[in-house]
């Protein structure tokens, strides 16, 4: 319950940093505090931060006797969530206070160093995750929650590490502190991460089909791939520890089991041999009462019948009791024994090879001629149920005067073993000890126990835990016992005496944990640097080098082709870019190929659609036409058609063929065939002739275009105007001295839609003077580059700005203002326009605004008197007139002198008048040499007439008495314009 109440406290820590951060998210969103100046901003959230630093140290939480606190959570959330400066801020503030407190205050010295370095780092490393692998974003939750448990694991081993003197009491506190610290840190961040993330409106889980970026991407995948290298390797360095862990206690069992039998057996060497030295001695003093009697082929029956051999015997049996020892045996060189105070044992072969007991005394005296040897206490061979410990020297006697080497064996039994060792053994255990905290013990073979350092002499071994059961297992076998009340891993040997050694558990587990809690602790802080060395070496070297790799094909797909990818910071890479220019390279010419085929697609479609538009009707006094197309670069399918139907009639056709292209152009050769087909068969109604048209164009339209038609034919004598319109826009009209207004027919449909479509005839009255305007959608549909239309108001604003003008006036005028209003935006389709007036005779001729004529000198007066007729319909001043004229003579006679010299050609003047100020503007217009006057330096008037070059005055004086004068050379002509404001009289 404890530790429940500790960790929601160190949650309640933990929940306050939460809230100050989610205030600072909705300051920084909703409030004028996202305008404050950065680095204000940082010191502030910085400042906060570090005072929630120094409240988790103050009010850190007791766990047993140690204290718990969030306090790396507030530099890290500053770091992470808010940015580097904030982040170091908050960490140097938390650190420096911890410091001092933990000096002069009460926050605890113990581990001082270790808190104030992993604070202040816990707001470096937060702002330098932000900066360098979020770019300045708010990490996701689960990267939060994984930077929070780096950052709690570095501060554990930092605790290690600065208190390596003390392991054991370091270990209990990192132990009872490190899971709900780092828990705790981990979680507040994740939470803050989420909630900001929820208020943002992301998804925990996004969609799968969203597109991430690459380097999110990888940044995902590496962070399992390492998650999951570092579970496989926390599990491996787990179960290695704990089986390293047993197989220390193991180690140290063995060590310590196999170190007081050592003792034990040196001691009872070290007597036996004594003994069995003194022995030899005897029999060697008194070797004629043991004569080697043996002769080749005695059997052991012979051996035993012998009488020297019964009168030697008989001498050991009392040397035997003289001794103190339990057997003693003469072996002959042959390595039988020759005599025995146990007549069993005569005739026994030394070498027999069935037992190592009895062979390894025959190989050490008789093979390797060893003065002595020694053997453990252990079953001996003639009868395994029987314990002892042997001694032998090498005895050397006489046969037939020839020198033999045998040996006197000595040993002791149980009783005699047991003896031997009585004054050893009841130290032996006191003062040793297994590991730190383990013992040994030491019993006989009744496991009544004769040493250990608790003081239970004389007690069974089953009174301290050890059963029989429980030590069911051969000699140097690890087992599991409860020994002196607590779980201990135990094992035993026997030398005449039970020699256990007893290790505690909870010492095993103890290293074994330490182990494994270091050794895991480095792995995250490992694979934690693996995972940012690696996403950086990728972000470097793969995802920059991808996004400028997709920078460059993002800039020729959008139609940049000259874009060179410039990639090469490695084989793959370089290879890859070349690959991109070599097909950019490779698109570039099948464009041009294409582009070429359509260009030459566009200008056929081009001469068809030209070609199929009328010849000028400007002879006929009853009327002026003027129609004109500006057809787009794409070219559509737009024409107009105008034609006489006898004396009395004019037929006036304008149309619409939806699509581009030949397609569009040869299905507006049918169309116009069609219609004007139509009318000149004697159908004088508009609106049959659309259905017949509709009829014929149904059939056969696989391609399923459609054309808009309006289609009027005027009488001359009613003076009516007889209409019908199939989809197309409406026609404006211009009553006498009135203005433009449109008129709203009734539409029937498109043409090539549907096959029994209907149409009806309008009657429009135009009275002599009265003018009719139509025109195709790309008149009012033109765009600005600010996507706005041009549009029906405009038109008709435009119609009524120059309702004076003659037709051939009025279209360029309404093409001047529809190109001022697009501007620099593309024309997308064609702009087609007709204008008809009806003459009446007691209006005003206009006067032609251009002149061709031969450029000779000869025609500098007609030229003259041309422009001469335009200036006196403005009233314009006697000054300005006689400047143009001036102006008038040099020009044409340049032109007539210098253009085609020495052959002729011709010259036209064109005259335009712009009103607001009243303006003219005179353009010369010849297919000469090209020549620009103008680019020549004017002559230098004040210089004599002796200094003073030829020519250039002519030009000089047309440049001083015009407002402007501007040339250009285009489509192998010169063209001059000069502009004089003339002011009214």
């Amino acid at each position: 319950m404890d530790t429940f109440l500790s960790i929601l406290q160190l949650a309640g820590l933990g929940a306050i940093d939460i809230v100050v951060g989610l205030g600072f998210y909705f300051l920084d969103k909703y409030t004028a505090f996202k305008r404050w100046n950065f680095w204000l901003k940082q010191a502030l959230i910085g400042l906060v931060f570090g005072g929630l630093a120094v409240l988790g140290t103050e009010f850190g939480v007791k766990l047993g006797d140690a204290i718990m606190n969030v306090r790396d959570a507030a530099p890290l959330a500053a770091g992470l969530f808010f940015g580097w400066p904030a982040g170091v801020i908050a960490g140097v503030i938390g650190g420096l206070e911890r410091l001092f407190s933990g000096l002069y205050g009460d926050a605890g010295s113990y581990t001082v160093v270790a808190c104030t370095i992993a604070t202040a780092i816990a707001g470096i490393f937060g702002g330098l995750l932000r900066r360098f692998m979020f770019q300045n974003k708010r990490p996701a939750w689960y990267y939060s929650f994984s930077t929070g448990i780096v950052v709690e694991v570095f501060h554990m081993l930092l605790i290690f590490l600065t208190r390596m003197d003390q392991i054991d009491t370091t270990f209990k506190l990192v132990r009872a502190i490190c899971w709900p610290m780092i828990g705790m840190v981990a979680i507040t961040l994740m939470i803050l991460s989420m909630l900001m993330g929820f208020f943002d409106g992301v998804r925990i889980h996004p969609v799968h089909h969203e597109h991430r970026p690459l380097a999110k991407s990888f940044q995902r995948w590496l962070l399992l791939s390492v998650l999951l290298g570092f579970f496989a390797a926390s599990s491996f360095t787990y179960f290695t520890q704990v089986s390293l862990g047993k197989s220390d206690a193991d180690s140290v069992l063995q060590l310590n089991v196999d170190d007081a039998v050592n003792d034990v057996s040196d001691t009872t060497d070290k007597n036996l041999l004594a003994v069995t030295k003194n022995v030899m001695n005897l029999v060697s003093a008194s070797s004629s009462d043991y004569p080697d009697y043996y002769t080749a082929g005695m059997s052991s029956d012979d051996m035993k019948a012998n009488a020297t051999q019964q009168k030697g015997s008989q001498h050991l049996q009392t040397m035997l009791s003289e001794q103190n020892v339990s057997d003693i045996n003469i072996v002959n060189s042959a390595g039988l024994i020759i005599y025995s105070e146990t007549q069993g044992y005569i005739g026994f072969n030394m070498n027999a090879g069935d037992n190592s007991q009895a062979t390894e005394f025959y190989n050490a005296i008789l093979v390797d001629h060893q003065e002595s040897y020694v053997q453990p206490y252990q079953p001996i061979s003639i009868n395994s149920n029987t314990w002892m410990k042997y001694a032998a020297y090498q005895y050397t006697y006489t046969v037939g005067g020839e020198s033999r080497i045998g040996f006197v064996q000595v040993g002791y039994n149980s009783d005699r073993f047991k003896q031997a060792l009585e004054s050893s053994v009841s130290g032996l255990a006191k003062n040793r000890h297994v590991g730190k905290t383990g013992c040994l013990v030491v019993a006989d073979s009744n496991s009544v126990i004769v040493s250990d350092s608790k003081y239970n002499t004389g007690k069974s071994l089953s009174d301290i835990g050890l059963t029989v059961e429980a030590m069911n297992v051969e000699a140097g076998t690890r087992f599991i016992a409860t020994v002196y009340g607590e779980k201990s891993y135990c094992m035993f040997n026997f030398e005449g005496y039970f020699i256990i050694g007893i290790l505690p558990q909870s010492e095993v587990i103890l290293n074994t944990s330490l182990s494994v809690y270091i050794s895991v602790f480095m792995e995250v802080e490992v694979f934690a640097i693996l995972f940012i060395v690696i996403y950086f070496l990728l972000k470097r070297l793969v995802v920059d080098n991808f996004t400028k790799v997709n920078a460059g094909l993002a800039a020729i797909t959008s139609g940049n082709l000259n874009t060179t990818v410039d990639v090469k910071t490695s084989a793959e890479f370089t290879a890859l870019s070349e690959d991109i220019n070599e097909t950019v390279v490779t698109l570039k010419g099948y464009i041009k190929e294409a582009s070429e085929r359509i260009d030459k697609e566009l200008e056929f479609a081009k001469e068809i659609q030209l070609s199929a538009l009328p010849k000028p009707l400007e002879d006929d006094p009853r009327f002026r036409l003027f129609a004109s197309m500006a057809p787009a670069k794409e070219v559509g399918g737009d024409f107009y058609d105008y034609f006489l139907l006898g004396e009395d009639k004019i037929g006036l056709v304008i149309a619409d063929v939806s699509g581009k292209g030949i397609p569009a152009a040869l299905f507006m050769m049918k169309s116009k065939t069609l219609i004007k087909s139509l009318a000149r068969s004697g159908e004088t109604s508009p609106a049959k002739i659309l259905e017949k048209a509709n009829v014929e164009l149904c059939n056969g339209n696989d391609a399923d275009m459609f054309v808009t038609v309006w289609v009027g034919i005027y009488d001359f004598k009613s003076q009516v105007l007889l209409t019908a319109n199939g989809g197309h826009e409406f026609p404006a009209i211009r009553h006498g001295d009135g203005s433009f207004s449109y008129f709203h027919d009734r539409h029937g449909l498109v043409l090539a839609a549907v096959n029994q479509s209907k149409y009806v005839d309008e009657k429009i009255t135009l009275n002599l003077g009265d003018t009719l305007f139509v025109y195709t959608d790309g008149v009012t549909e033109a765009t600005s580059s600010n996507n706005e239309l041009f549009g029906e108001d405009r038109l008709l604003a435009t119609l009524n700005a120059h309702q004076d003008a003659i037709p051939r006036e009025l279209l360029p005028s309404v093409k001047a203002s529809i190109d001022a209003f697009v501007g620099s935006a593309p024309q997308f389709d064609d702009i087609t326009m007709l204008a008809f007036h009806v003459i009446d005779p007691k209006e005003p001729q206009p006067l032609p605004n251009e002149l061709e004529l031969t450029a000779t000198l000869g025609n500098v007066e007609a030229a003259t008197s041309f422009v001469n007729a335009h200036l006196e319909q403005y009233h314009c001043p006697p000054k300005a007139k006689a400047e143009i004229d001036i102006a008038i003579d040099e020009l044409f006679s340049n032109i007539a002198h210098y253009a085609y010299n020495p052959e002729v050609g011709p010259a036209t003047l064109r005259v335009e008048t712009k009103k607001d100020p009243l303006t003219v503007l005179i353009t010369f217009i010849d297919k000469g040499v090209p020549y620009d006057p103008l680019a020549k330096k004017d002559p230098n008037v004040h210089a004599s007439k002796e200094e003073r070059e030829i020519g250039g005055l002519g030009i000089y004086l047309v440049k001083k008495t015009m407002d402007d004068v501007v040339y250009e050379y285009k489509n192998g002509q010169n063209i001059l314009t000069i502009k004089k404001t003339i002011e009214p009289k």
